[in-house]
């Protein structure tokens, strides 16, 4: 952590940018996912996955 305690923490000026080279491995009942790391300007908190059965399936925000 970069802000000093009691300062303004700096504002979210920018959009992440998107994780890059998705990969996946895996069989019945597992997964194994890996991906290049995000960029913002004050940093990425994580990332949501969205694991279906349905080859295809999307899940919409």
């Amino acid at each position: 952590m970069n802000t000093p305690i009691g300062a303004e923490p700096e504002p979210d000026t920018q959009a992440p940018t998107a994780p890059g080279s998705p990969a996946a491995t895996g069989g019945p009942g597992s997964a194994q996912l890996t991906w290049t790391a995000a960029t913002d300007n004050v940093g990425v908190e994580g990332y949501t996955v969205h694991r279906s059965t349905t080859p295809g399936s999307r899940r919409r925000a």
